[in-house]
């Protein structure tokens, strides 16, 4: 399900190029925390899906709409390649945490794209947990909700029914899965992020006081109902839209995200977390959630 670059035409040597080359702020020791005056008033702190890096979201580029974006690496990818890939989302978590604990001392969102999209709620909870500055908003796309069991045991399969799964679904070139040398590198690295949703197992808890926003595409496996179940992680009513195209539809839709993002951390600044036209605090068990296609040049229905 899970793609390995960002873009089907870029070569395995540009991607560790770009792993060089990209801003990676949160993952540089030393870093202030605090934004500067008359620059970004807000953090969008995003995290990896299966098998990619921090290059994976260069669409939202590194800043838009006063919206500093900072992503960030997970062993076993980009410029940490050579350590061991982690086969757990617990110590997923913990690394991730050593890492935006800078960038969380202004205001900041968070935003991940499936698995990376449950790894930003459960550094949500834990934020909530060391009573650590909270978010002002959750952003989660191509993801069921994590009460909804992660079923699939792909990392599981034999390597010819592993790479056929990855055709089906989409997630990784076939050039690159017919290059044994590629594969050889990235194989153990999918098959670790995949066991570590496998092996999750959902506590409920309290729900957050911030919104969440969930995006889906049309074609993708999460289904309408997976992502509404969202609704039981937040207070506020959720917001769930969905794009065109199947479980990566976000490299076709930088641009409608970016607007997507801004309205709602924009809502937030103004003092209405949930949204335009959306009550706060309205009970879980209430709440109406917003669906619509969004298509380029048009928005939410």
């Amino acid at each position: 399900m899970q793609r390995l670059f960002s873009e089907r035409t870029q070569t395995m040597d540009e991607q560790r190029v770009a792993d060089r080359r990209l801003p990676q702020r949160a993952a540089e020791p030393g870093l202030e925390g605090s934004l500067e005056a008359g620059g970004p008033t807000m953090r969008l702190l995003c995290f990896p899906f299966s098998g990619g890096s921090a290059t994976s979201y260069r669409g939202l580029g590194t800043c838009f709409d006063s919206i500093e974006v900072s992503t960030f690496e997970l062993p076993g990818r980009g410029r940490r390649f050579s350590e061991p890939a982690l086969e757990r989302c617990e110590p997923m978590v913990e690394d991730l945490l050593q890492q935006i604990r800078p960038r969380i001392r202004a205001p900041y969102a968070l935003f991940g794209h499936s698995m990376g999209a449950l790894l930003a709620y459960l550094i949500a909870k834990r934020v909530i947990a060391e009573g650590l500055p909270c978010p002002a908003h959750l952003f989660v796309s191509g993801s069921r909700a994590p009460a909804v069991i992660f079923s699939e045991r792909w990392h599981l399969l034999p390597r010819q029914e592993f790479h056929r799964v990855l055709a089906e679904l989409g997630g990784c070139p076939p050039a690159i899965l017919s290059d044994p040398e590629l594969m050889a590198l990235y194989e153990p690295v999918l098959r670790a992020d995949f066991g570590a949703m496998a092996s999750y197992r959902h506590e409920p808890s309290a729900p957050f006081e911030f919104p969440i926003t969930a995006v889906i595409g049309q074609e993708d496996r999460v289904s309408h109902d997976q992502a509404r179940a969202w609704q039981q992680e937040t207070v506020q009513p959720l917001r769930l839209e969905r794009f065109a195209g199947g479980h990566f539809f976000i490299f076709r839709h930088w641009q409608q995200i970016q607007r997507l993002i801004s309205a709602r951390l924009s809502c937030a600044r103004e003092g209405d977390p949930s949204g335009p036209g959306r009550r706060q605090e309205r009970p879980p068990h209430q709440a109406r959630v917003s669906s619509g296609v969004l298509r380029p040049g048009v928005g939410s229905e």
